[in-house]
Order: C-alpha cells, then structure tokens, then sequence
C-alpha cells in the first residue's frame, strides 16, 4: 500500500489530494503434502493449485458462438446448437472432457487497487470527490457471473427483466447464447468478462454558515450535500455493477445510489 498527498494552499483556497495504491501477490506452495508417489496433487474441486495463486480460474475457454453455417458445413461438435458457446478443444479430439479439455483462463482477484481523494476550500465552501477503481488486465479480475441464460424469468412475458443481448438466427454476433443454452448444449461453460471499474464513490459539498448564527449563541452550523455512487466506468464489464460482482440474472442488485442532505450543529 503506499499513499501520496499533495497540498496546494492560497489564502483563500485550499487544494489536497491523496492517492493510495494496493496490490496482493500470493502463490500456492502446499496443500496436502506430497502422496505416496512424491507428488502433491492439485485440489481441483476447490480451485486450488500448486504454483498457482488463489482465486485461479481453471475451465473451458470459449472460442465463438456456433452458428448455422457450422450446422451447414457439417463442423458443429456433436451435441452443439447453433447459439451456444464454441469451447476450445485442447486435445483435438472431437469432444469436451474435464480432464484434458480445461485450462487455466485467468483469476478472480484484482491486479491492483486505487483510490484518489480531492478536497477543495474557498472561503466557506468545501467539495469533497472520491474516485475508487479496481483493475485488472494481465488475466485477472475475470467473472463468470454474467449468465443470463439462467435468468428463470427471462422468457416470461408478464415479468419485467433486462433486455438481454442473446443468439438468436436474426443476432448471430450477440454476446450471450440462446436462452435454452443450458438444455441445447452437451457441453456448456461461463464467459469470463474483465470486472475493471472506476467509480465516482463519493462527492460532498458543504457550506459553513456559522457567521451567520453565531449571534444567537450557535458556534457551528454546516449545511451539507452527499452522492454515493454517482458514476462507474466499467469498458469491459456486461452487468448491472462490477464491484458487487453482479451480472445479468434476475437476482441481481448494484451498489445503491444514494443523495443526502444535512444540518450539522454545534452549540
């Protein structure tokens, strides 16, 4: 972590900003110790590897979407639709198998953290912005969240839902598959989308008006103006809110925008 201020005064202004910068590198040495043979296996069902960092993603990189064509052409996998994910067959052998067909696709945990805080003072006046971001890149901060194939409500009429960009014969370049995919596909897997953000966290305004209540025995009075999570810049992100992790499903929630105003006495 390591934390920079800078403070610029005049008489009348006041400009202080302070940045922080965090990131965690971990790695995996041992889980069980070695067995019998000298080897220490990995703990796959608890993604847990040896070497590797906690949070690695270990599954079935998706390549493209099968379309028609490929139903046409006679090259679609056996038991693939068109409009379901297109996996990478590592082993080439003409099917999808959890043993060789799984690869290491990235990590769930951020590549660094950084927050920038601004405080501005003229006379009676203070602003007050906060801007926090988690980044990834290089393979990390990956969600498989985004899933609104298992969206329950998302061919039901009579229920509002978000407006999903699904495969259909008519969208053939959509980001989602067909919203049977988990019926119409043999082997199925998740996407994984960069949960990179930068948010406007938090922005205060306040006014001092003590000089003008101080007569009548008032020795402080602010009035003051807040917003929580006013903005979030996510170019990579397909869903409701990067930092809560929630994607496109009918369950998911984002971080609540929030206005308050106040009175702050001081007698």
């Amino acid at each position: 972590m390591s934390l920079s201020t800078v403070n610029i005064k005049s008489k009348e202004f006041n400009w202080r900003s302070d940045i922080a910068f965090s990131l965690n590198r971990n790695k995996i040495i041992s889980i069980y110790g070695k067995d019998k043979n000298g080897v220490e296996q990995d703990l796959v069902s608890q993604g847990y590897f040896i070497g590797k960092s906690l949070g690695t993603i270990y599954g079935y990189q998706v390549t493209g979407m099968w379309q028609q064509a490929d139903v046409d052409d006679g090259t679609i996998m056996k038991g693939m639709s068109p409009g379901t994910y297109k996996l990478l067959d590592v082993d080439g052998d003409g099917k999808i198998t959890s043993d060789k067909d799984r690869v290491f696709l990235g990590n769930s945990n951020a590549n660094f953290r950084w927050s920038f805080t601004n405080t501005f003072e003229y006379k009676d006046f203070s602003l007050m912005l906060y801007v926090y971001s988690i980044w990834g890149g290089n393979g990390y901060f990956l969600s498989g969240s985004n899933t609104p194939y298992n969206d329950g409500y998302a061919n039901n009429g009579s229920i509002n839902h978000p407006v999903y960009d699904y495969w259909t014969p008519a969208n053939p370049d959509a980001i989602f598959p067909r919203p049977n995919y988990a019926n119409a596909a043999t082997y199925r897997s998740v996407k994984y989308f960069d949960r990179s953000f930068i948010k406007l966290q938090k922005m205060s305004l306040s006014y001092n008006l003590t000089k003008f209540v101080k007569r009548y025995g008032i020795q402080g009075l602010t009035f003051s103006l807040s917003a929580d999570n006013l903005f979030t810049y996510a170019p990579h992100w397909v869903g409701m809110d990067p930092e809560t992790n929630n994607g496109l499903t009918d369950s998911s929630i984002p971080s609540i925008r929030t206005f308050m105003a106040g009175l702050a006495f001081n007698f």
